[in-house]
């Protein structure tokens, strides 16, 4: 044959009657005067097929959702058989590559493996098995976890939530823990279904009546009311109530028993016999009602050292 600066000149079938060559991966044909060709009077094979198939020119624009292009299906550049090419927009034929590219970089996991991996185990612990994620596995093989499928939120604008939620609240012994457990419902949902219906849970009702916490809507304490003192001051000098004791019998927040100490000046006892234990000064005597409240987590102050003169 002779040589010519073409590569692979005449070795692929003519569409049109003019000579082929092969360059950039794809099949090019001499048709001089199409729209479509380059400088040489070169025009893509693919297209001239494609424009045959369908009985008009490629439609070219500069919007990628407009503008047509030729796909072959088999991924064969050089294939140009009309049953291997599909024509589509720029846009679609752009996703579908990135889908197909995305596709070929994952991890190689057959259902097999995904299928022997679940047995005994979680998602997320067959996940951690094959060396991935729970997030692949459900969307990859949605047909082997579908048994283990999430359950969709609760519809807190359901009727029948109510009718089940009053009894649960109103037996003490029942938690809100056991109630998610009981109807299948995370605690979001019956927290709303219950502020939105009025129902009253009665075992956070009974705590807080018992001095464990403040019911929602009652006043602040005030912590500068004259009767704290006489309220606090025997069980401050009782050597054996703690801050958390006295909190339970006065009713109120350990929070709020320190603001009222710090407020009035009241010593506990205990916590100062105890650092005075810590730091070595022996037993603590009978300690006068003046003495100063010192807080139990000041940490103890170094003495000052001289500086040490440089000669």
């Amino acid at each position: 044959m002779k040589r010519t600066g073409l590569h692979r000149l005449n070795e692929f079938p003519s569409h049109k009657g003019g000579d082929t060559c092969l360059y950039g991966r794809y099949v090019w044909e001499f048709c001089p005067g199409h729209p479509l060709q380059n400088s040489w009077g070169w025009v893509a094979q693919h297209r001239l097929v494609a424009e045959t198939m369908l009985g008009r020119r490629l439609i070219q624009s500069e919007d990628p959702a407009v503008a047509e292009v030729v796909h072959h299906r088999n991924r064969n550049p050089t294939d140009n058989r009309p049953e291997n090419l599909e024509v589509m927009s720029e846009a679609h034929h752009r996703k579908m590559h990135a889908r197909q590219n995305a596709d070929a970089r994952l991890l190689p996991i057959t259902t097999e493996m995904v299928r022997s991996a679940l047995q005994g185990r979680t998602i997320r612990e067959a996940a951690g098995y094959l060396g991935t994620t729970h997030m692949t596995l459900r969307l990859r093989f949605p047909d082997l976890i579908a048994d283990r499928k999430r359950r969709a939120p609760a519809d807190v604008n359901d009727p029948k939530w109510p009718g089940l939620i009053r009894p649960l609240a109103a037996d003490p012994r029942c938690s809100l823990r056991d109630a998610v457990r009981l109807l299948g419902i995370s605690a979001v949902p019956i927290r709303r279904i219950c502020e939105r219906e009025g129902i009253t849970w009665m075992q956070n009702a009974s705590r807080k009546e018992g001095g464990y916490g403040r019911p929602k809507g009652s006043k602040v304490l005030n912590v500068k009311d004259p009767k704290w003192p006489a309220l606090v001051r025997p069980l401050a000098d009782d050597p054996k109530c703690t801050m958390k004791e006295a909190a339970r019998r006065l009713g109120i927040g350990e929070s709020q028993l320190r603001n009222i100490r710090a407020y009035f000046g009241i010593p506990w006892v205990l916590d100062i016999r105890e650092r005075m234990s810590r730091t070595g000064r022996g037993e603590a005597a009978t300690l006068p009602a003046s003495a100063p409240c010192a807080s139990p987590t000041a940490p103890a102050r170094k003495p000052r050292m001289a500086k040490k003169l440089v000669s």
